[in-house]
């Protein structure tokens, strides 16, 4: 995953989720179609809780198979760890920043 050096803006966040979700359809040749339904709805893919809920969405509306739905779920697990070992590693520290249009 590439991750900004020393400063991790929410653009960061996105550019590594779209990465993430991108290598999914790709090596996920099987389930490429239904993550791509999956990309085209999610509103935000940095953010957990929307990744999630889209996924239940889709699953619940029965556009997304239990097996991409445990694959979303895999990847966005990969996310939320590799998150947590970006900002515990105490010899390279980050800040992080949310843009935001209004500031």
């Amino acid at each position: 995953m590439r991750w900004p050096p020393a400063w991790i803006t929410f653009e960061g966040l996105q550019c590594v989720g779209e990465d993430a979700l991108a290598k999914s359809i790709k090596t996920e040749t099987s389930l490429a179609e239904e993550l791509g339904v999956f990309g085209s709805q999610l509103a935000d893919v940095s953010n957990r809780t929307v990744w999630e809920d889209t996924a239940d969405w889709l699953r619940a509306e029965g556009r997304l198979s239990d097996a991409a739905y445990r694959s979303l779920m895999r990847t966005r697990t990969r996310l939320t760890y590799h998150w947590g070992c970006v900002l515990y590693d105490k010899d390279k520290p980050v800040r992080v920043q949310r843009s935001s249009r209004d500031i």
